[in-house]
């Protein structure tokens, strides 16, 4: 393919995405998650993990997991607690929907750094199904998505939180009118028993969206 007919076909596919990677620092907890990109059948992420970042025994349904280590190691496990496998720097795995897996960080000096790449199945509902307790604390873990800012309006937070699992971002300036929630209700005011309205999870797996550094 010739340098003109590349650039042919890049002006005659409209809609792309272009993003870049770095480390956000400082890592303020043990857990971040940078999002880079993504569109209605494939999503790419950047976790980041610290020991104590752990997540839970879980599966994805209509969601399959594409896991890259970019530095430091990773260790993946099954149901039981059994190893399926330790990772160093470009190695990885994948995992099809409904396999049941967690994983964390397998050293202690070093931040792991972790592609992430998901891809969604449109036939399938999406949804997380949780085989043990959560690990981390709610709350805990910061989603930094390098395409939008966060906001602050009222003297109220007006932060928006986005769903681990399925991308929703709750907008505090939008509400969820699927579920009755007014606009200008900040998600700390949501009821516990509020839940995604894509996908179903709990306020627990949703983070909060910060400005990239």
């Amino acid at each position: 393919m010739t340098a003109a007919t590349s650039g042919k076909l890049a002006a005659a596919t409209p809609g792309f995405t272009t993003f870049s990677y770095k480390k956000p620092d400082p890592l303020s907890g043990d857990k971040m998650i940078v999002e880079l990109a993504k569109s209605r059948l494939i999503r790419g992420r950047v976790q980041i993990v610290r020991k104590g970042g752990e997540n839970n025994l879980h599966t994805h349904d209509g969601m399959d997991g594409f896991w890259l280590v970019l530095k430091g190691r990773v260790r993946f496990y099954g149901p039981g607690d059994v190893v399926i496998g330790e990772f160093g720097q470009h190695e990885g795995i994948l995992l099809p929907a409904g396999e049941p897996y967690w994983f964390e960080s397998a050293e202690s000096g070093e931040d792991l750094e972790l592609l992430q790449m998901a891809a969604f199945d449109p036939a399938v509902p999406l949804k997380r199904n949780d085989l043990s307790a959560l690990k981390i604390v709610p709350g805990t873990v910061e989603v930094v998505d390098i395409a939008k800012k966060a906001e602050a309006a009222g003297g109220k937070s007006m932060q928006k939180f986005v769903c681990s699992d399925c991308d929703y971002e709750y907008d505090p300036a939008v509400g969820d009118p699927t579920q009755g929630i007014a606009p200008g209700t900040a998600f700390d005011d949501l009821p516990d028993t509020w839940t995604c309205p894509e996908c179903g999870a709990t306020k627990a797996e949703f983070y909060p969206v910060l400005e990239a550094n």
